[in-house]
C-alpha cells in the first residue's frame, strides 16, 4: 500500500495487499516550505503578510488530513477491499488539494516578496479595506473597464466613472516614510542632482527649505492601473497593495512630479530627454510586472475569495 509524503509517494509492495492486513494510505500535514511534514506540537510559521487567506486554505486541508489519518485504516483485503480504495482515495485527493495549497502559499509569498522589492509593504487599515470593498459592490454586474481607455482634456489617462469611487480609495495618502528605499534609491537631500532637470540641484520645499521638494511618485499611474486585466478581479487588500507596493514607486522631483500630472511620464515636457527615456522604459517594465504578479495572485486564490 502506497504511503503519501508532500510532494512525493512511497509505494509498499502490491503484493501484500492481497490476503494480509493492509495499512492504508496515510498523509502528513503539508507546511510552507516544500515537501516537509510539521512536527507534531510544532508552531508552523505565521504566513507572509498578505498570503493570511492562503495560510488558512492550506491550514484547512491539513485540518481534513488530520480527521482522514485519526480514522482506522487497517483493511484485510480483499474482504475490506472496498473500504481500502475508498480511503485510499480520499488521500490521493487530500494529497493533491495540500499539494495545490501549498504551491498557492509558496506562490503567495514569492509575489508578496516581489512587491515589497526589499521594502516593507503597505498595510491596508480594515476601514480602507471595507471602503475599497465598498465601491467596488457599486460596479455594475460583470464591469469590465472601457478599452481603449477614454482621455481626459489634457490627453491622459481618466479613470472611467464606474471606477472612480474605487480609485479614490485606493490612492495612497502619505505621508510616506523619509527612510523609504525606492528602486535602490534613498530620498534625494537638498542639492541633490536632479535627473528631469539636466542635473539641476533639488531644491527645498517652500514651506521648509530644509526639506527636500520630492515626493513618492507611483511609476504606472493607479488611473492605468485600473485598467490592467484583472486587477478589479484582485481582493481589495490585493489592489491597495499592488498599487502602492515599493515595487510601483519611486522617488521624484516635485517638478517632475507635476509634470507627470498623475499620468504617463511621456507626457513630461521641458525634462532632460534622456531621462524622459528611462522612465518611459521604466514605466513599461513596471507596467509588465505588475501585470505578471497580478496574474500569480489571482492564481493563489482560495475558490472562495
Amino acid at each position: 500500500m502506497m504511503r503519501d509524503k508532500p510532494m512525493s509517494r512511497v509505494a509498499l509492495p502490491a503484493a501484500v495487499r492481497s490476503l494480509v492486513v493492509v495499512l492504508a494510505a496515510v498523509l502528513f500535514l503539508f507546511g510552507l516550505t516544500g515537501g516537509m511534514s510539521i512536527a507534531p506540537g510544532a508552531a508552523a510559521p505565521g504566513p507572509p503578510q498578505g498570503c493570511e487567506s492562503q495560510q488558512r486554505a492550506l491550514d484547512s486541508v491539513n485540518a481534513e488530513i488530520a480527521r482522514h489519518n485519526a480514522q482506522p485504516h487497517d483493511f484485510v483485503v480483499p474482504r475490506e477491499q472496498a473500504a481500502a480504495d475508498a480511503y485510499d482515495a480520499e488521500a490521493a485527493q487530500l494529497n493533491a488539494r495540500g499539494s495545490q495549497a501549498q504551491a498557492n502559499l509558496s506562490s503567495c509569498a514569492a509575489v508578496i516578496a516581489k512587491l515589497a522589492d526589499h521594502g516593507t509593504l503597505p498595510r491596508p487599515s480594515q476601514d480602507r479595506i471595507d471602503k475599497i470593498n465598498a465601491a467596488k459592490a457599486g460596479l455594475p454586474p460583470g464591469y469590465a473597464p472601457p478599452a481603449p481607455p477614454p482621455r481626459n482634456s489634457l490627453g491622459g489617462v481618466a479613470v472611467a466613472p464606474p471606477m472612480q469611487p474605487v480609485f479614490k480609495q485606493l490612492r495612497q495618502k502619505g505621508p510616506w516614510p523619509d527612510d523609504l528605499v525606492l528602486q535602490g534609491q534613498s530620498k534625494p537631500s537638498v542639492g541633490t542632482p536632479d535627473p528631469a532637470r539636466n542635473g539641476a540641484p533639488i531644491p527645498g520645499m517652500a514651506t521648509d527649505p530644509s526639506r527636500p521638494a520630492v515626493v513618492v511618485d507611483h511609476i504606472v499611474p493607479i488611473a492605468q492601473l485600473m485598467y490592467v486585466p484583472g486587477f478589479l478581479n484582485l481582493p481589495a487588500e490585493y489592489m491597495y497593495v499592488v498599487a502602492n507596493s515599493p515595487r510601483n514607486l519611486q522617488w521624484l522631483s516635485a517638478y517632475a512630479n507635476g509634470m507627470k500630472n498623475s499620468d504617463s511620464v511621456a507626457r513630461i515636457g521641458d525634462a532632460d530627454p534622456k531621462w524622459v527615456q528611462e522612465q518611459i522604459q521604466l514605466e513599461n517594465d513596471t507596467r509588465a510586472t505588475l501585470q505578471d504578479l497580478i496574474n500569480q495572485l489571482l492564481t493563489t486564490l482560495p475558490p472562495s475569495r
